[in-house]
């Protein structure tokens, strides 16, 4: 009689309890690894955003530091000053270059630049109407702003030359001349694929902040009390993903991480102060009713319209004044590209 070997397992109740602890274990994992890679997940975004955030103050910095004259407006134009930015350009160039002229005894001409910063691309106006902002961008088109991107604006120029008559009245031999010659997005637009940016002019500090929310961290700008002086810009660039940024009832800015802020720090090297005749570095003619005329070798020509006396200038300057948007507005140009 043959032996009948029996075959050793694993009873059903054996199983049930083998998976049940294996799924107690699973769920520990789960539990030990969900965190993990919620950390690593948001330490690779903050790092992408670090890197978007300073191609962007890299791009702003050596695009503006060697600006001759500059003028820095935040919140829109047509707000507080009822100008429109070609009108902007037109102030500016008469404030700087009025008179001035080139090597051949001609009005000068150049270019000028129009950095724009646009922390929201619709805004409130005075009337309590949303208004969407838009860029032409020089080829007859007209393209709709998104938060966080910026343009740089070129205009062509020819100064102009005018005098004060003998009524205290401005006249002019011949007005300025100023073209719209290109608009351009200058931020790689893969940036603004997951992300939008938020711009303040000045130092800010980041710093964490209470919220209703339990489960995600927020940071706030905040003011800071340190000063560049009169040739210097800061500006704190904030990368954040989109949507999670709110603005509170005081204005300030709070972001949900992850989220990464920089702060530019701008020396304009080639400001010169023009207070005093002898500090004046651009040749201008003898301003008068009778044309423009080359100034004597060696002299200053005498001026009867005084040029800007500061080649820095910030606006809104008269306290109180609303500035409507966050957005910021650089209007400068460079010596290089000056005598065209």
């Amino acid at each position: 009689m043959k032996n009948i070997k029996k075959q050793k397992g694993f009873t059903l109740i054996e199983l049930l309890i083998v998976m049940a602890i294996f799924g107690i274990i699973m769920l520990g994992v789960m539990k030990i690894a969900d965190p993990l890679a919620r950390v690593m997940n948001k330490s690779s975004t903050k790092e992408k955003s670090a890197a978007y955030v300073d191609n962007i103050t890299d791009y702003l910095d050596s695009s503006m530091r060697y600006a001759k004259y500059m003028k820095v407006y935040k919140g829109e134009f047509t707000e507080y000053r009822s100008m429109s930015e070609t009108e902007i350009v037109k102030e500016f160039i008469n404030d700087y270059y009025d008179g001035c002229i080139d090597s051949t005894n001609h009005l000068m001409k150049g270019d000028l630049h129009v950095m724009k910063l646009f922390s929201q691309g619709t805004y409130t106006n005075s009337a309590g109407t949303t208004v969407q902002l838009t860029v032409n961008d020089g080829a007859g088109t007209t393209h709709n702003v998104n938060d966080g991107e910026i343009w740089e604006t070129i205009y062509s120029f020819t100064c102009g030359d005018s005098y004060i008559d003998d009524a205290g009245i401005r006249q002019w031999n011949e007005e300025p001349v100023v073209n719209l010659t290109t608009s351009r997005m200058v931020i790689n637009p893969e940036h603004l694929r997951d992300y939008s940016y938020y711009y303040k002019y000045g130092y800010s500090t980041f710093e964490s902040v209470d919220h209703t929310s339990d489960r995600d961290t927020f940071f706030a700008l905040h003011d800071s009390t340190t000063d560049l002086g009169s040739k210097g810009i800061a500006l704190s660039v904030v990368a954040y993903p989109k949507d999670n940024k709110e603005i509170q009832a005081d204005g300030t800015a709070w972001f949900k991480a992850p989220c990464y802020m920089n702060t530019l720090s701008l020396y304009l090297i080639n400001l010169d102060k023009l207070t005093g005749a002898g500090s004046i570095t651009d040749i201008r003619q003898v301003q008068d009713d009778t044309g423009y005329a080359a100034p004597v070798d060696g002299e200053i020509p005498v001026e009867k319209v005084t040029p800007m006396d500061t080649p820095f200038r910030q606006y809104p300057l008269v306290s109180g004044t609303a500035e409507y948007s966050d957005n910021i507005y650089f209007v400068y140009v460079l010596p290089s590209e000056l005598y065209k």
